[in-house]
């Protein structure tokens, strides 16, 4: 199986391209929603919780866990609770450390302040980050569709428990399966080095595409690719 966890504000639909190429490759895949995004009920308070809650919908073996941005947040507490029941995971534009004080005041700043005004708070702080300066009018049309989707609950609950998050250097050093690493040049939200150090401590595979934030969407051809080759390679 392979696991799809999305980023924030977004929701599973990010993945749409990526999802027929590995329908169509013969792979069994499972996107899910996290609470409070893409119509989901519900609100995302703990990394920690909402993984042990995905563990149950997991088999016992052979996942490959795919996580961008806040999704990769979630694969990493995934691996250190579970490490045993993936067969390999995929990085994308995220980080293994916990926020700077002032990352952390930011979310947590950004999460009252949805609550009072709403999500379109989010939508007008974070569109440039996610997808640069140049993107498509169609790409950023389907951004913000997706961000409206987000309840505000939904949205600053899942801020303050990104704000929470733990480190994760020690859990990824663990790791004894492949590891795929993707970060984005242009990314001004997780820096490529920040990228790069996953594939370092994992001894992974690291691709860089020339793009912002949300590689998949600003670059679906090399990512795409770039994923089905690794599983290529994984499944032998």
């Amino acid at each position: 199986m392979i696991l799809l966890l999305h980023a924030f504000p977004l929701n599973s639909q990010m993945y749409s391209l990526l999802q027929q190429e590995l329908y169509d490759a013969g792979e069994e895949v499972f996107a899910p929603n996290f609470p409070g995004f893409g119509g989901q009920q519900g609100t995302l308070d703990s990394l920690e919780g909402h993984a042990q809650q995905l563990l149950k919908a997991l088999p016992q073996e052979g996942v490959v866990g795919l996580g961008l941005s806040m999704g990769g947040y979630v694969l990493m507490r995934l691996l250190a609770l579970a490490p045993e029941r993936f067969s390999a995971a995929i990085f994308a534009n995220t980080r293994m450390g916990q926020d700077t004080q002032e990352g952390r005041q930011k979310r947590l700043t950004m999460a009252q302040k949805v609550l009072e005004e709403g999500t379109q708070v989010a939508l007008d702080a974070m569109l440039p980050g996610l997808v640069g300066e140049d993107a498509p009018e169609d790409i950023q049309d389907s951004v913000k569709t997706m961000i409206l989707q987000a309840s505000p609950e939904g949205v600053a609950a899942a801020q303050r428990a990104m704000a929470d998050r733990p480190d994760s250097h020690e859990a990824l050093s663990r790791l004894n399966i492949p590891v795929l690493v993707i970060g984005g040049s242009e990314d001004t939200l997780i820096p490529e080095e920040a990228a790069r150090e996953i594939a370092e401590v994992t001894g992974g595979k690291y691709v860089e595409l020339k793009t912002a934030h949300l590689s998949n969407l600003l670059d679906p051809d090399g990512f795409n690719a770039a994923v089905l080759e690794f599983l290529e390679d994984v499944r032998g």
